[in-house]
């Protein structure tokens, strides 16, 4: 009986240093199929109003393509879920910079929304005007991966959303000889809630975003109803 129960005793116990062995183990493959990194992206962004761009109908909230910088700063994710699908994931911090074609355009808010105008003081001249607007984001991007990994290509699509942490304007000019700069804090009505499709393509060392909010930038009925986009390159060794 004894000699029995030291047998049992011992069966339990290498069954319990296996199963701890193989949860290790399965922990040890787990890490391996995510990596994680720092991700920086910087591009381009501007907004669409009903399909186009608003300096086609000539609008006062027209925004410079170079000049209207988006930037983003965050933590981000790759889990490899099988073969060659992989999924990114994470979150970021990011910056709106609607840099206006007119330097001279205003944003005078009242309760009844956002007007775009263009201030008519002879005595100023204008020589910036922007908005900014900046947002708590998390991101989602399924990934298809073929190659090696450094010299592979890689695409994929997913989704965003964002909650909006501040907005301001900054008007640059100069008034009888003075430069003077003015920067105003308030919410002028954007959205609080931004969503959206992040499409994702590299190859080697090089990769490229592209963004598309699907809400409106403006509360509707407080400011023209444009959906922002945003495109530029990313800056991580999380894919290589």
């Amino acid at each position: 009986m004894k000699k029995q129960n030291l047998i049992l005793a011992i069966l339990l116990f290498a069954f319990g240093v296996s199963a701890i062995a193989q949860e290790d183990e399965e922990s040890k493959r787990s890490r391996k199929r995510t990596r994680q990194d720092m991700i920086f992206e910087i591009g381009m962004n501007n907004y669409l109003l009903d399909g186009q761009f608003p300096d086609q109908s000539n609008e006062q909230y027209t925004v410079k393509p170079f000049g209207s910088w988006y930037v983003s700063l965050g933590s981000s994710y790759l889990t490899q879920v099988a073969g060659p699908l992989y999924l990114e994931w994470g979150g970021d911090i990011s910056w709106y910079n609607f840099k206006f074609q007119d330097p001279s355009t205003r944003l005078d808010k009242s309760a009844a929304g956002i007007d775009f105008t263009s201030i008519q003081d002879v005595d100023v001249v204008p020589n910036k005007s922007k908005m900014t607007v900046s947002y708590l984001n998390v991101n989602f991007v399924p990934l298809i991966k073929l190659g090696n990994k450094r010299d592979g290509f890689r695409f994929g699509a997913g989704v965003y959303g964002g909650y909006r942490l501040g907005a301001h304007v900054k008007y640059n000019y100069e008034l009888n000889g003075q430069d003077i700069k003015d920067k105003f804090s308030d919410n002028y009505f954007v959205e609080n809630l931004r969503y959206g499709i992040k499409a994702r393509m590299g190859f080697r060392d090089l990769d490229f975003f592209a963004n598309y909010d699907l809400n409106k930038l403006f509360i509707e009925g407080k400011g023209p109803q444009v959906n922002a986009i945003s495109a530029g390159i990313v800056l991580s060794d999380l894919f290589h």
